[in-house]
């Protein structure tokens, strides 16, 4: 309940913040001290206009694999596999509409090889979805029809119908301050994942020779900003003109004379993921001397540290490394700036990161914050609201209880 008052009401005894017209103009008095001062910068910091944020962690790392904690291990084949769908899922307009355009998107990661490995491998399928949708939609028609591009242009013929995006039917739930089950967050969720969502769209070019489409799709992506993508991408050009150009192979189209016209690059540029940004802050809970080990070797190295860690694992501090309030604290930085952004974000990171930004949003206890679910190849829809957080959770891949299926709870 709110209460108008005045400044006069309040005398010079009071101190006090005002917001005048959402925080274009602030006026302070009689704040001292820390805490009244932090009170300050957040209130200033607030944004109205909430944008929503999606979470999930890096694609199963080699470590994961061999359910070793900390280090800073590459992606194992699945999590590479992983990573593609997230860049295909975020991608898709009809899977997340909020995120168009794709420039507007902001890219968040830690500064550990697996989420950067991560973020590479989903602006390339970026890149790749806005080349293939420029293509479809410069190029494609509907079954047996014909139209005419432009003046003096030839007819786009097309004998099939092009296939059906992938449909990202993992059943989102809705909730509002829910908590996942347990201390499973390491393992794959066992949902299966939607049978499209591996599926690749099919692009079906306009009359012109394979040669002259790969040449333009190639001109136009070499146009386009992709040198700041990791050396793991130096193909792309490549990969998506060979594609394209198989696409015309198999489509049984006939080429006509007159080549197809250039693919716009803005086009592209406007529809693809731009440079991550990375931040210390995002890294994994440090397991200082126990890094690179598994709890299995933990408990017969150290029982008394397995055991300290078990009854209390929100306080529970690793020998040389970090507790979760620790990490919670070096957070602090990354939730002023998404309290203040103004513009969807996607954050890869950690598990453990991961949960404590997680329960920050949807106001849960802290001692609820290292037990939370959040499982591997998992995306997390968080949009705020004026009151409280909504949650929606997207399954993209599950690769069954096989070997390295999970990873561990740290």
């Amino acid at each position: 309940m709110y209460e108008e008052v005045s400044e006069t009401e309040l005398g010079y005894e009071e101190s006090f913040v005002r917001l005048l017209n959402s925080g274009q103009r602030v006026r302070t008095f009689k704040i001292h001290g820390y805490l009244a001062s932090k009170i300050v910068f957040f209130l200033m910091n607030l944004n109205f206009a909430k944008c929503p944020i999606y979470i999930s962690r890096h694609g199963e790392s080699e470590f994961n694999l061999t359910h070793k904690i900390g280090g800073n291990s590459n992606l194992s084949a699945r999590g590479r596999q992983y990573a593609t769908l997230l860049g295909q899922f975020i991608s898709d307009p009809s899977a997340c509409p909020d995120v168009q355009p794709l420039s507007e998107l902001a890219l968040w990661t830690s500064t550990l090889l697996r989420t950067r490995t991560t973020a590479a491998l989903v602006r390339e399928a970026s890149v790749k979805a806005a080349a293939a949708a420029q293509a479809q939609q410069s190029m494609m028609s509907p079954v047996g029809s014909v139209r005419s591009i432009g003046s003096g242009a030839s007819p786009l013929i097309s004998p099939t119908a092009s296939p059906a995006p992938p449909v990202w039917t993992s059943p989102p739930t809705s909730t509002r301050g829910g908590v996942g089950g347990g201390d499973g967050g390491g393992s794959v969720n066992s949902q299966p994942a939607s049978p499209n969502a591996a599926t690749s769209t099919v692009v079906v070019m306009r009359a012109s020779t394979p040669a002259q489409t790969k040449e333009a799709v190639a001109a136009a992506l070499a146009a386009t900003d992709v040198s700041i993508l990791p050396a793991s991408s130096a193909g792309l050009v490549s990969a998506v003109s060979d594609t394209v150009t198989s696409a015309v192979a198999a489509s049984n189209i006939t080429t006509p004379t007159t080549p197809a016209p250039p693919v716009v690059s803005e086009v592209i540029a406007t529809n693809t993921i731009g440079p991550p940004t990375e931040w210390r802050a995002l890294v994994e809970i440090e397991a200082g001397v126990f890094n690179g080990m598994t709890y299995a070797e933990i408990e017969r190295k150290d029982p008394t540290d397995f055991d300290a860690r078990t009854r209390d694992k929100l306080r529970y501090r690793y020998p040389h490394g970090e507790s979760y309030t620790d990490v919670i604290d070096r957070l602090e930085i990354v939730i002023f700036e998404l309290e203040r952004i103004t513009r969807p974000v996607l954050v890869v990171g950690h598990q453990a990161v991961l949960r404590c930004l997680y329960g920050y949003f949807l106001d849960l206890p802290q001692e609820k914050i290292p037990h939370l679910d959040v499982p591997l190849h998992t995306v997390i829809k968080l949009t705020p609201k004026a009151y409280g957080c909504t949650e929606e959770r997207f399954f993209l891949v599950s690769f069954g209880s096989g070997a390295g299926a999970g990873a561990p709870a740290l």
